[in-house]
């Protein structure tokens, strides 16, 4: 029965104690958590406010660069050539030779404006477009003596408003998939009249023509279709510079839709803008779109004479636009992952950092409070045995025994000193020490010292107690003797009657063995801390649990390594330096 009632203790100490460890552990994971999600949130924070200040700052920064240099240099070069092809096509009087040729001279000359982000118009005095590089729509007109189609350009925007020209374009882009008869198949955009003026044409209506499936073949291709023409746009315009007039003409294409070059066109072709600068005699202006668009906008005269007021009989517009974005995404890109890894590499050590800290304040707190339980245990005892002892000899009871109250109230109150005292050492090595001392230190003379001041207890108990080696190290000697008498007096405390108790000295190793009982490896690496006991059967009642700590403490000091392992026949505490 007793045996099943140990068992059945035995059980549910270690239930209660896997419960604590599980929830210490739960706690551990939830304070490890938290601490990691606080460092990186507040890192995750100050990146992306630092990044976008960053952005910020690179992007007004390339803004300025542009602004001198690529965005002048790109207008330099580009007027310069269109001056050139200007000289070639006007006479000495400035009128213009040939306007077809001129436009076609224009386009192969400044055939990569459009990927540049450039839009160039050029005016006459009067404010007549006769050349622009973008947006241009392809058309094709039947000549009245040749029966022949000719292509040719259009400029919707002098025509139509935008709304009309979006659904002119969604017309050119539709593409129906006729399934059955009756569905549309596609739309015709025919130009019912025109008028060319130096080769460009002037449109007098756009009809769209509406074709409907009536006949497939096998394969679902439309064989024949029904028309029907409902929709038309009129430019409303009038004939006063008598233009030649063709009747018969069709849309051939479309340009590429770039919202960016579309507004950028609004601004190059605004003529009250153009008109608003000469006016100042201000001839660039460089605006800021939004936070990553710049615009360029500069009219040049040609020719043009020096004089202010003085321009010549054109104007050629130059609109530039930059995605600064664009511009400096590589050098953003780069940074902005740099600096995240480099960011998540510090919130990572950091957050390791602080778990560390966190563990051994929380460690440092178990430890403190088991520290101050031990102590008071340790301490209560005594204090219980003097007070009974003293009560005894205050009311006179058992006089006969007044010398042994009196000797046990004088033991119990040098139990009580020793415990003090160690306190305090142990203290005093917890603070940083300004200036150790290294002499030389014989390891074998501190051990045969300390031998030969136990050989009276080893002697009764009929302990076999040997020293085998020597070497010199750099230490204090009373450091020294201290570690290694804790060490010796913890053997003496655990070595059973007539056990063995060996030292063995080498290199850079000093081994203190004793024979005896196990220390738990669960507890192995704790019991160099104060106060910490491995178990019931290697618990130190006589000493005041401090001995390992101070040593600890001093080889600690010392940067020497130590520890405490289980051999076949006992326990061995070494140290290295």
């Amino acid at each position: 029965m007793k045996k099943d009632k140990v068992k059945d203790n035995k059980i549910k100490q270690d239930k209660v104690k896997h419960d604590k460890a599980k929830h210490d552990k739960a706690k551990h994971d939830k304070a490890k958590r938290k601490i990691y999600i606080r460092t990186f949130t507040a890192f995750m924070v100050t990146y992306l406010v630092l990044m976008a200040g960053l952005s910020i700052f690179l992007l007004n920064l390339q803004c300025r660069f542009e602004d001198n240099l690529c965005y002048k240099n790109t207008v330099y070069l580009s007027s310069v050539a269109i001056e050139d092809v200007l000289q070639n096509n006007i006479d000495s009087n400035n009128q213009m030779l040939d306007t077809e040729k001129f436009r076609k001279d224009c386009a192969d000359e400044l055939e990569s404006l459009s990927y540049f982000n450039v839009d160039l118009a050029i005016f006459t005095r009067d404010g007549d477009l006769i050349y622009h590089s973008n947006n241009k729509w392809l058309c094709a007109y039947k000549d009245t003596v040749t029966k022949k189609y000719s292509k040719a350009s259009i400029y919707l925007e002098q025509w139509f408003t935008k709304e009309e020209i979006a659904e002119i374009n969604n017309y050119m882009k539709a593409d129906p998939n006729p399934k059955k008869e009756g569905d549309i198949y596609k739309y015709n955009l025919v130009l019912d009249g025109l008028w060319l003026d130096h080769g460009l044409v002037i449109p007098d209506k756009i009809v769209v023509t509406t074709l409907y499936a009536k006949e497939f073949d096998q394969n679902g291709t439309v064989l024949k279709y029904d028309s029907k023409s409902d929709i038309i746009f009129s430019s409303n315009y009038e004939n006063t510079k008598e233009l030649p007039y063709y009747q018969d003409g069709y849309m051939l294409s479309q340009p590429e839709p770039n919202k960016t070059l579309s507004k950028l066109s609004d601004v190059v072709l605004d003529k009250d803008r153009l008109q608003k600068l000469i006016s100042e005699d201000h001839f660039e202006t460089f605006d800021r779109v939004n936070l990553i668009t710049a615009r360029y906008y500069c009219p040049v005269p040609f020719p043009y004479y020096g004089e202010a007021k003085n321009y010549g009989d054109y104007w050629i517009i130059l609109g530039f636009q930059k995605d600064l974005l664009k511009e400096c995404i590589g050098s953003l890109l780069s940074v902005w992952i740099s600096c995240f890894v480099l960011f998540m590499v510090v919130a990572f050590i950091l957050s390791t950092q602080n778990h560390k800290i966190y563990r051994k304040r929380v460690e440092l707190d178990k430890l403190r409070s088991e520290t101050t339980n031990a102590l008071a245990h340790d301490l209560k005892t005594p204090l219980s045995i003097i007070s009974g002892y003293a009560q005894n000899l205050i009311e006179n009871i058992h006089n006969e025994k007044r010398d042994y109250y009196a000797n046990n109230i004088n033991v119990n109150v040098n139990r009580m000193d020793r415990i003090l005292r160690e306190m305090l050492e142990l203290s005093r090595y917890d603070t940083d020490f300004n200036k150790l001392i290294y002499e030389d230190v014989s390891l074998g003379e501190v051990c045969a010292k300390l031998i030969e001041r136990y050989s009276q207890v080893c002697n009764e108990r009929q302990f076999t107690v040997s020293l085998k080696g020597d070497a010199i190290i750099k230490a204090e000697f009373s450091f020294m003797e201290r570690v290694i008498d804790n060490f010796f007096v913890n053997a003496i405390d655990f070595t059973p009657d007539a056990g063995i108790i060996r030292i063995s000295i080498f290199d850079n190793t000093l081994e203190l063995f004793n024979s005896g009982s196990h220390i738990p490896e669960d507890v192995i690496n704790e019991i160099w801390q104060p106060y910490k006991k491995a178990d019931n059967s290697r618990s130190n009642k006589k000493g005041s649990g401090l001995g390992l700590s101070i040593s600890a403490k001093i080889l600690n000091l010392y940067k020497f390594s130590y520890g405490a392992e289980n051999v076949d026949d006992g326990v061995t505490f070494w140290f290295k330096w």
